[in-house]
């Protein structure tokens, strides 16, 4: 009897034993499924590399009071340094207003993602908002819209009554691989380049921005298309002027003053413009004879100078002793080709050529549709 008792406590130690393991194992089991779970929910783990990230970011770059550039962006991501390396900081979203030293710039620069790279030395310490006479490189690998504007122009644009259109007298640029310089407020990019304004629009490779005044440097390979909409007729709103007549232009190098309303082309420049004639059967009298036919001008250097809308009003061709500068005409009136120190043309709203003068050592010929070549020598023609 005492055998057939000890032998049920020890089936029953046995059971308790196996329920106890039974009942560890499974906590252990749900506990790792729960862990599990949490895993799957929760945010991916920041790398080592990364030292902090945040939603919204700002830098403001000046001295005392005065601002010379803002950084906005949606998040900024910051990745640690060593002694050698820069603190690179990766934004998102990111618009870079610049205000210039004077404080008339209101350039505006957009694109979808930077890098902000700064010495470790200077780490930002607020990643939020920050001034402070710290330097730094913004390199900008994508797409880069950079909108050139004067701070009253801007004021201009924005004070405009409800309904009236105002022209914001804008250059557009638009490029990749941008790299921004945080002491100087310039940029630079050597990638190809589409930039228009009100009075034409263009193509250039590489560029460099110039936040003092604005400026912009076309560095190579320029195709330019001068054409603007003429303005209203003050006698009937309704109605406009002729249609515009573009003047193609290439040439190796281009500097964009904005606020001196001027670009200055470096050679070889070739001016080219052609004015079809009209449908068949119209006469060619007046003013439409005026217009019809083609001018080419080879210069070293060309000034084309603008009115307050960007429009081309004249054009200033210069050359040396060694290359001056030559113009060839052909009209209905006949064709000729002229050398001079200088030529200077006047145009109308519609970009077509009012007033020409060839200044200095004139040369040349002319043959029009009646009479044989007539050689023409002088000091000064128009």
């Amino acid at each position: 009897m005492r055998t057939t008792q000890a032998h049920r406590y020890a089936r029953w130690s046995i059971v308790i034993a196996a329920l106890l393991v039974i009942s560890v194992f499974g906590v252990y089991l749900r506990r790792s499924w729960l862990a599990n779970q949490a895993r799957r929910n929760s945010p991916p783990s920041v790398p080592a590399s990364v030292e902090r990230s945040s939603e919204g970011f700002m830098y403001t770059q000046g001295s005392g009071d005065h601002v010379l550039f803002t950084v906005h962006a949606s998040s900024a991501t910051t990745f640690k340094g060593n002694a050698k390396d820069a603190e690179k900081n990766a934004l998102l979203n990111v618009w870079i207003t610049v205000m210039g030293r004077k404080g008339d710039r209101h350039d505006v620069i957009h694109t979808q993602s930077c890098d902000f790279y700064r010495p470790v030395t200077e780490k930002i310490h607020d990643v939020k908002t920050l001034k402070s006479a710290d330097r730094g490189t913004i390199a900008c690998i994508g797409e880069v819209q950079m909108d050139l504007q004067s701070a009253a122009d801007a004021k201009r644009a924005e004070n405009a009554a409800p309904g009236v259109t105002v022209d914001p007298r804008i250059v557009r640029v638009v490029t990749r691989g941008v790299s921004f310089d945080g002491t100087t407020a310039d940029a630079h990019t050597d990638q190809p380049v589409d930039f228009q304004f009100s009075g034409g629009q263009g193509r250039a490779v590489g560029a460099n921005y110039g936040s003092d005044d604005g400026t912009l440097e076309l560095l190579r390979d320029v195709h330019l298309s001068l054409k603007a909409t003429p303005p209203k007729n003050t006698r009937n709103s309704g109605k406009t002027l002729a249609d515009p007549i573009p003047i193609d232009v290439t040439c190796a190098s281009v500097i964009f003053r904005r606020e001196a309303k001027t670009a200055v082309l470096r050679g070889p420049v070739v001016v080219n413009q052609v004015t079809p004639a009209p449908a068949s059967g119209e006469a060619l009298k007046g003013a439409v004879a005026a217009r019809v036919g083609s001018h080419m001008l080879h210069a070293e250097v060309v000034t084309v100078n603008m009115d307050a809308d960007f429009r081309a009003r004249q054009i200033i061709a210069e050359g040396s002793l060694k290359s001056r500068p030559d113009l060839a005409v052909e009209s209905p009136k006949g064709t000729g080709k002229l050398i001079a120190d200088e030529f200077i043309a006047d145009l109308d709203v519609d970009t077509s050529v009012k007033h020409l003068s060839a200044i200095g050592n004139v040369q040349g010929d002319f043959t029009n549709s009646i009479s044989r070549e007539t050689p023409i020598t002088t000091e000064r023609v128009r």
